[in-house]
């Protein structure tokens, strides 16, 4: 039931004209969570994982791996903001959340580009400021994260929100890995 309400309480949020003032601080304090704060208690929680499951590589090989996977998840993260802002007039937060549904851009690769780039960013990181293994801690982290939170709210408020056009869209479109 809790869940049903947030669902709910989520789709009402899109209803809400947002200032641009507003959508700025959402996004700075979001990113703020999702770009420094989780991924630092995420290296931590990995590092001690990594006591368990060591996944070795040479130094060359995590760089490219680390350097490599946090522009690519950067650019989807932006990308996604950008489109968002401009064609669904809204942000990626759920309390600034668009108000037209975008099937564009990075929309056309996957429903959740976002979470796509976030996953492979927190690879990056995790590998950059620890290790291989604290990366793909990391990068599994999101993975379920999106898949729970995904699965049993965002994916219902946008079927309220956008009803068959949505459905339709969910057919055609991969969940989280991109279709290029």
């Amino acid at each position: 039931m809790p869940t049903k309400k947030l669902v709910n309480f989520l789709a009402e949020c899109s209803k809400i004209e947002r200032s641009t003032a507003y959508k700025i601080i959402a996004l700075i304090s979001c990113a703020t969570l999702f770009l420094i704060i989780i991924p630092t208690i995420l290296i931590y929680f990995g590092e001690m994982v990594e006591k368990l499951f060591l996944i070795q590589a040479s130094e060359l090989t995590m760089d490219i791996i680390a350097f490599s996977s946090m522009a690519i998840g950067l650019f989807f993260i932006l990308w996604t903001i950008i489109v968002q802002w401009h064609i669904g007039k809204g942000t990626p937060v759920p309390i600034a959340p668009p108000r037209k549904l975008v099937i564009v851009g990075p929309y056309k690769l996957c429903r959740n580009p976002m979470q796509f780039g976030a996953m492979i960013y927190y690879l990056g990181v995790g590998t950059y400021f620890s290790s291989l293994t604290a990366g793909v801690f990391s990068m599994l982290f999101v993975i379920v994260f999106t898949l729970l939170y995904n699965k049993n709210i965002e994916e219902k408020e946008l079927e309220i929100k956008f009803g068959k056009d949505y459905l339709e869209y969910k057919c055609k479109t991969p969940f989280l890995i991109p279709k290029f």
